[in-house]
């Protein structure tokens, strides 16, 4: 088992390739952005990427990690990528683990600017949007904003969002894929025109081989 688990204040996780194109969401993310990060802990967030059973865990790209956090890679865990670090943030790397680029420290400013992007970004997409049912089995879905308070799938359940377009999520409580669960992308739907927005304070999770693509916007959770 590969495990990333970011906790905290606040966080923003992009589970996409390092390629991207210009999209509405990225511009509104502006420096809390995929093209920036892959994983961004704000506020007092604590962040472990570990492994178990089966190897260790890998993020690809930039990590940040803003005053006054902390940061714990073990279980021959690595960062493929830069890590900033904020001025009073702790990090470890453990065991034979590797932060493969550089490692910059007092980094508050760009930290905490890209943290009020994300903040920023989260408030905009939550005060748009139409209401949506609980996602608790297989649907497909076109382009557009949604509200709901839970995505929770299992076993082998899919959600599929098909087309050009941003897909927006606006979820007040659970995020949730486990088992075999599968966020698939067709009909031109790219991983960066895809935002979970979790406006409440509850954590994201994935588990088992769940796959899910796009980006996980959580500045309160």
């Amino acid at each position: 088992m590969k495990v990333l688990t970011i906790t905290g204040l606040g966080v923003l996780l992009a589970l996409l390739p390092l390629q991207r194109a210009a999209a509405t969401i990225v511009s509104e993310l502006g420096t809390a952005g995929p093209g920036y990060w892959a994983a961004l802990a704000i506020g007092n967030g604590t962040m472990m990427v570990e492994g178990n059973i089966g190897g260790g865990s890998e993020v690809v790209g930039n990590n940040g990690l803003a005053s006054p956090g902390s940061l714990t890679v073990a279980g021959d865990s690595h960062l493929i990528g830069d890590l900033y670090v904020g001025n009073t943030a702790t990090y470890h790397i453990n065991d034979t683990s590797t932060v493969t680029g550089t490692i910059f420290t007092n980094q508050d400013t760009v930290l905490n600017a890209a943290g009020a992007a994300a903040v920023a970004a989260s408030t905009f997409y939550a005060g748009m949007g139409s209401a949506h049912a609980d996602i608790t089995s297989s649907l497909t879905l076109s382009a557009g904003i949604y509200n709901l308070s839970n995505i929770n799938l299992g076993g082998t359940s899919t959600l599929t969002l098909n087309g050009s377009g941003d897909f927006v999520f606006n979820i007040s409580n659970l995020l949730m894929l486990g088992g075999s669960a599968q966020i698939i992308l067709t009909g031109g739907a790219t991983a960066d025109n895809v935002l979970f927005n979790i406006t409440g304070t509850t954590t994201a999770d994935l588990e088992g081989s769940a796959i899910l693509q796009g980006i996980i916007l959580a500045p309160h959770a």
